[in-house]
């Protein structure tokens, strides 16, 4: 009677639902590159189930520059970003990867630096023949000079300007857009509460206004839910008065009042 009983209660518990999420965070592919000297290397920014942005910089561009200076993620799984870095001369640096505004969908936040050091080298040369060798004129070494100080310069210039394509709204305004979005995709209360609590941190009350009037929508469609939850109980499956819960704990009740009644039989 009492392994029956423990069948049944572990039964019960298999048949709970069961919420788990997923571990959240970014992280880099690598902690050291080497790169020619005007040629390019990368690494990869590892993101998993979180949202928000990454800066990213090199200690002296002199040496090494990044193409991107901040990555805005968003990412329900697994990613990867590739992140381009360019030799400029000889040398060494440090390119830092910052968390600067990390969430995980639960709300938890991520932040930390990562480093990775980068030695760019001088590219390798073929020694020429003695008989081939010519001594370059003066004005081919300053012209050389002057087009690789301004390809450089150039170069360098591009590498380090990130623009904004949308500036009419803040950082903040576009995270939280992000996760209106997903409520409006998903339907889920704790999406919408998610969303209305990153919503409130907006500093700006025209941005927080024109946010929560995306996020009524959704407010009307869980509305419309719950009253066709309480209209029609048996064609919704979310329904708490599910029928084999209620034959279940009926089992249970009564098995438990036999297993009662069998104890004071046996004293007597």
């Amino acid at each position: 009677m009492k392994k029956l009983l423990s069948y049944i209660v572990i039964s019960l518990f298999i048949l709970m639902p069961i919420s788990v999420f997923a571990a959240g965070d970014v992280t880099v592919s690598t902690t050291s590159l080497s790169v020619e000297k005007g040629k390019t290397a990368t690494f990869n920014l590892n993101v998993n189930n979180c949202w928000g942005r990454v800066d990213i910089s090199s200690s002296d561009t002199s040496v090494a520059t990044v193409n991107k200076s901040a990555v805005t993620v968003n990412s329900d799984n697994a990613e990867t970003v590739a992140v381009t870095v360019t030799g400029v001369k000889a040398g060494t640096t440090t390119i830092k990867v910052t968390k600067t505004d990390i969430a995980t969908w639960d709300s938890e936040q991520k932040t930390g630096t990562y480093t990775i050091t980068v030695k760019v080298t001088e590219p390798e040369t073929t020694k020429p023949s003695s008989n081939t060798t010519t001594k370059p004129s003066s004005n081919t070494t300053k012209n050389t000079t002057k087009n690789t100080t301004k390809n450089t310069t150039k170069n360098t210039t591009t590498n380090t300007i990130v623009t904004d394509p949308d500036k009419t709204h803040s950082t903040q305004y576009k995270m939280a857009k992000v996760v209106v979005d997903r409520a409006k995709t998903t339907l889920l209360t704790s999406d919408y509460n998610t969303a209305l609590e990153i919503i409130y941190k907006v500093n700006s009350a025209d941005e927080r206004n024109e946010l929560l009037e995306d996020l009524n929508t959704v407010k009307d469609k869980l509305k419309a839910e719950q009253v066709c939850e309480e209209k029609d109980c048996d064609n919704n499956k979310k329904c708490n008065n599910n029928p084999a819960w209620l034959l279940l704990t009926s089992i249970l009740f009564i098995i438990i009042i036999a297993e009662n009644v069998y104890l004071v039989i046996k004293r007597k």
